[in-house]
Parts: C-alpha cells; sequence; structure tokens
C-alpha cells in the first residue's frame, strides 16, 4: 500500500488542519508575521538520534524551511558560549526577534518519559528570555509539554511532527488559516500557572 498517494497525503493535510491546537496565546503574540518579528531563532529539542524506535523523525529543518517560505529569516539555535557568559537579554534582541520553539520530544520503547532536557550547561537552550523576547513553543510529539514551560505564554499542541502538520503549524501561526484544534486532554496537567 503506498501510504504517500494523493488520497493519503489529502488525508493527512486535512487531520493536520482540523488537529493542531492553540493551547493558549496569553500575549496575543499571534498571528506571526515577518513585518513584526523579521529575525527567528529556531530551537528545536528532540532531534537527535539518543536511541529508541522512534517514528517522528526530524523537523528542524522542515520548521526552517517553512518559516522561510513564509519570509522570515531564521537562525537555528547554535552552542554560543560568549552568548552563554557574556551576553544578555539586550545583546540577544540585537539577534532576533521571535524565538520559535519545537518539542519533539517523543516517546520511545526505551524512553517512557518525555520531560524537557535542556542542555545541561547553564541550560543554554532554554527561553530564559520569554518576558523580554516575544517567544512560541510548538510540540509536535507530547500534548503535556507545557507543564515543563507554564511561563510561556504561546503553546500549541501538533501531536506529530509530520509534513502536513508542519506546513499547517505555520499556516495558523502566520493566520493564513484558523485554529481548529480541541485538545483531547488537559495539557496543562490540572497546573494552574500552565493555565495562565
Amino acid at each position: 500500500m503506498n501510504l504517500k498517494s494523493d488520497e493519503h497525503l489529502t488525508i493527512a493535510e486535512n487531520i493536520a488542519k482540523q488537529s493542531v491546537t492553540l493551547v493558549k496565546d496569553r500575549d496575543q503574540l499571534l498571528p506571526i508575521s515577518p513585518e513584526k518579528t523579521p529575525r527567528v531563532r529556531l530551537v528545536v529539542l528532540g532531534d537527535s538520534d539518543d536511541g529508541g524506535f522512534k517514528e517522528g523523525g526530524k523537523v528542524s529543518d522542515l520548521f526552517k524551511e517553512e518559516l522561510e517560505k513564509a519570509g522570515f529569516e531564521v537562525t537555528p539555535f547554535q552552542m554560543d558560549f560568549h552568548e552563554m557568559f557574556e551576553e544578555g537579554v539586550c545583546d540577544l534582541k540585537e539577534k532576533f526577534d521571535l524565538a520559535f520553539y519545537v518539542a519533539n520530544v517523543e516517546t520511545a520503547s526505551n524512553q517512557t518519559t518525555t520531560r524537557l532536557d535542556w542542555i545541561h550547561l547553564m541550560a543554554a537552550n532554554a527561553p530564559w528570555f520569554a518576558k523580554a523576547i516575544p517567544t512560541v513553543f510548538v510540540s509536535t510529539a507530547n500534548p503535556y509539554h507545557l507543564f515543563d514551560v507554564p511561563y510561556l505564554s504561546t503553546y500549541i499542541n501538533a501531536y506529530t511532527g509530520n509534513t502536513a502538520n508542519v506546513k499547517a503549524i505555520i499556516r495558523k501561526m502566520t493566520g493564513k488559516e484558523a485554529f481548529e484544534g480541541i485538545s483531547p486532554v488537559d495539557p496543562t496537567c490540572g497546573d494552574f500557572n500552565a493555565a495562565l
């Protein structure tokens, strides 16, 4: 059976259109646009080959490509010791206008816990600047990641990182398509702070 037939691709696109869920947008950062926030820092968590039988694949290149197609200048996160030890929020504001986080951290046969795991050296890839720089967070593999970043104001659950979903996420985040998804779970895990 060919699962990449036109029929199956149409089904995947329809599912993506109906499933991507806007959990919260407290500070009304959406829709994003290259006019408001042209320079985007893309931080993808979980795109590593760390064992297990993961099915979702990597999403870094796909998100970068789709954001660039939408007109954004995208810079993927790179470990930068000068930035970690010497720079602050003002320096980061000179580098990017929007932080775009993607958690592609999925369960696997030998990885049944999917908490966010920041870089161990000073949590260098954590969104510690979120109060000063607009920050959005998308989870592509687990609807409970909000529990680890309750302080972020804009959070989206996409449930999978396939091509159809990534394209739908960008369309929705740029205002070209409405969010239709209804969460099948409590993404706040009952945490009052996450609901704010």
